[in-house]
């Protein structure tokens, strides 16, 4: 294992639970988010930042000069898929049209199917908790919920984790909304039928909507359909639904669906780049702003005219030749209130997945904060792919003879922030603290590296071995 290699720490399942993720809601004070997606711009960034200034401005004209949180629900580029400077522009043009409104720091932001991978440094948000003291996030990238025909077992994986932290939520008795960011919608559409995106949403929709029957209150923002007319049927570039309207859920097919009432808020986040009208539905370019004081959120929509309507009528797409079901015609204009409710009942969800790859769990060490003595890790680096350290040592022959090392495996982790794995017990590490560093261990031995030629390092696991000095942030730390 070369030292120069990055590598992720994963938490074993017996992690702790933190005792408190979220800081009490604590008097009147009006907490403002703003919301996007789809910054992506025919014309380019430049174009781009003008559109989102100009329904800014419309905000500020309205009353609204900052904002204590920001989200955008991915794709900053137009032309370029995973391309990372394409994507890391984006985000930097973004950041700079709101960036006189909300601190950075308090910026969220999603994973489309045009943007760069996870592991790249574009400025995208980590995948799941992204919690503040005022509202709950999760993120749910495009790596995590694929378009185009996905991955059903990865999406089960991101369903899991999505369980796994609203049955937190349920635990905590937490009453402040939380919100589910994500570049793809769950409803079905034309796009299900011909190219199989949310085929497999009934996961994490079923998730969502057993969690809030449960009495959380969780806003789904999405974006990804504002091209050719997909969205037309439930409003165009302008979704949203509340709790007790009916949602087409599509079940693990390109073509079965059928209706589900809501349990939820479900919305389309504000398209800031385009919308392809084919149709001659609502193709206007609009933001979202949430506004929660109290027991109360208040939802508005905002275009550069100022305020506008939040869901608008429905046309079927003609131009897709859209047939099975009924646009949805109902109208809610801005702004539209949800009352905030408690938690009835704090049982966890559970029984909805069946996991397909094994079923122990890992959460990722964001923080060098997060290492404990008492837990075991997985070392984890990624050259493409996921490839484990092994913490048993095997010797390898090569052209230049002979080596002793720590064996190398490709393995699945699902996600950036909890994987599930069939790995056993041997495959983790111990962390042991020593003077102004860590010993790495497998409960017998542990990790000694020597040079032993000009191109060669032998690892091996002794009685006393080298103490390691780990640096980075962020899940991918350095060990020297």
């Amino acid at each position: 294992m070369k030292a120069s290699k990055v590598i992720s720490l994963v938490l074993c399942f017996s992690f702790l639970v933190c005792s408190s993720l979220l800081s009490v809601f604590a008097g009147e004070k009006e907490i403002t988010i703003i919301a996007c997606s789809d910054f992506q711009n025919k014309s380019g960034n430049v174009d781009g930042a003008m559109n989102v200034n100009s329904i800014l401005s419309a905000i500020r004209n309205d009353g609204i000069t900052d904002a204590d949180g920001f989200f955008c629900c991915g794709d900053y580029d137009y032309d370029t898929f995973n391309d990372i400077i394409s994507t890391k522009e984006g985000i930097l043009h973004v950041k700079n049209a709101v960036g006189s409104m909300v601190s950075e720091e308090n910026m969220v932001f999603v994973q489309g199917n045009h943007d760069a991978p996870l592991h790249s440094n574009v400025g995208l948000s980590p995948s799941g908790n992204n919690d503040t003291d005022n509202y709950g996030v999760f993120v749910i990238h495009n790596s995590d919920y694929t378009w185009k025909n996905p991955d059903e077992g990865r999406i089960k994986l991101t369903a899991q984790n999505l369980i796994n932290y609203l049955n937190e939520k349920l635990e905590q008795g937490y009453d402040r909304p939380v919100f589910i960011l994500s570049h793809l919608p769950l409803h079905y559409s034309v796009r299900t039928r011909d190219s199989g995106d949310a085929q497999y949403a009934s996961y994490i929709f079923e998730a969502l909507n057993s969690a809030a029957q449960k009495g959380l209150n969780i806003i789904f923002l999405h974006g990804h359909d504002h091209s050719n007319g997909y969205d037309d049927y439930l409003g165009g570039a302008s979704v949203y639904l509340q709790k007790g309207d009916q949602i087409i859920i599509a079940q693990n097919s390109k073509t079965a669906k059928y209706y589900q009432t809501l349990n939820f808020t479900y919305m389309s986040a504000g398209y800031v780049g385009y919308y392809n009208n084919q149709n001659g539905a609502d193709d206007t370019l609009t933001m979202t702003v949430f506004k929660i004081r109290g027991d109360e959120v208040t939802v508005s929509r905002y275009s550069e005219n100022g305020i506008h309507d939040l869901k608008s009528k429905g046309v079927l797409n003609a131009y897709k030749n859209e047939t099975g079901y009924d646009p949805n015609t109902t109208v809610y204009p801005s702004p539209q209130r949800i009352e905030l409710t408690h938690v009835l009942d704090k049982s966890p969800v559970k029984d909805l997945i069946e996991l397909e790859y094994g079923t122990k769990r890992f959460e990722r060490v964001d923080t060098l904060s997060q290492l404990s003595e008492d837990k075991q890790y997985l070392l984890v680096y990624n050259d493409s792919k996921d490839y484990i350290m092994l913490p048993k040592v095997v010797s390898k022959s090569d052209s230049d003879g002979t080596r002793i090392g720590f064996e190398i495996e490709e393995a699945e982790i699902f996600g950036d922030k909890v994987a599930y794995s069939s790995l056993g017990d041997g495959y983790t590490w111990s962390f042991t603290r020593t003077d102004g560093g860590w010993l790495l261990g497998n409960g017998e031995g542990y990790a000694h590296f020597e040079k032993t030629s000009d191109k060669k390092i032998t690892a091996t696991l002794e009685k006393e071995g080298d103490v390691f000095v780990i640096d980075g942030s962020l899940g991918e730390f350095t060990f020297t």
